[in-house]
C-alpha cells in the first residue's frame, strides 16, 4: 500500500458533535486546518441518535467558502450525536474528499450494532440503512498510524503526518463543540 494520497498542506475539515446526553439536538462543528493553522470554523446542528448527520455535514460543506479546497474530511468514528451515523462512502463520493474516521481504541463494529438494535428495540426505529453504513465501512482501507486506528475512502495510505494533522483538527473541532454546548471544553477526543 502506498502512503502519500495528498500533498503537505492538504485543508482538512474534522467534524465533531457536542454533547448528546438529554437532548434531541446538538451543535456538530466542523474545523478547517491547512498546516496547523485554523482558516475556519462551521457549524450546523444534527439529531441525537437521528439519521441527519450525513446531508448535513454534506450541506455545511457546500455552502461554505472552503468546499472545493476541503481534501480530507475526519471523523471520531462512524457516529455522531449518539448514534446518528455518518454515511462515509456518501460523504467520499459527493463531496470529492477522503473521509477518515479515527480512533483511539480499535473499532467495534458489534458494539455500535449492538447499541443500534437495542435502540431499534427501544423505540422501533428502522437500523436497516444504519447498518449498512456500518457494513460498507468495512471496505474501507484499514490501518494504524500516528497511534490511531484509521479507516480510510480512499485506496491509498494517508501519511502519518496527515493523520496526526487530522486529528489535531478533530480534537479541537470537539473541544469547540463541548465548549459551546455546556459552556466548557471537557473530556478528550
Amino acid at each position: 500500500m502506498s502512503t502519500g494520497a495528498h500533498k503537505k498542506g492538504v485543508r482538512i475539515l474534522a467534524v465533531a458533535s457536542g454533547p448528546a446526553e438529554g437532548a434531541s439536538n446538538t451543535i456538530a462543528v466542523g474545523v478547517v486546518q491547512r498546516e496547523k493553522t485554523t482558516e475556519g470554523v462551521l457549524s450546523t446542528s444534527v439529531e441525537v441518535d437521528g439519521t441527519d448527520s450525513t446531508s448535513r455535514i454534506l450541506k455545511m460543506l457546500a455552502l461554505s467558502k472552503f468546499r472545493q479546497q476541503v481534501k480530507i474530511l475526519a471523523f471520531d468514528g462512524v457516529a455522531l450525536a449518539g448514534l446518528n451515523l455518518v454515511d462515509a462512502t456518501r460523504v467520499a463520493k459527493e463531496s470529492g474528499a477522503t473521509v477518515l474516521l479515527l480512533t483511539r481504541k480499535r473499532p467495534r463494529k458489534n458494539a455500535l450494532e449492538k447499541a443500534l438494535r437495542e435502540y431499534s428495540r427501544e423505540n422501533g426505529a428502522d437500523i436497516s440503512g444504519r447498518l449498512k453504513i456500518l457494513d460498507d465501512v468495512d471496505g474501507f482501507t484499514g490501518y494504524k498510524s500516528s497511534g490511531f486506528y484509521v479507516k480510510s475512502s480512499a485506496r491509498m495510505r494517508e501519511s502519518d503526518e496527515a493523520v496526526a494533522a487530522a486529528f489535531e483538527a478533530l480534537r479541537l473541532a470537539h473541544m469547540i463543540a463541548r465548549g459551546v454546548s455546556s459552556g466548557e471544553s471537557k473530556g478528550r477526543v
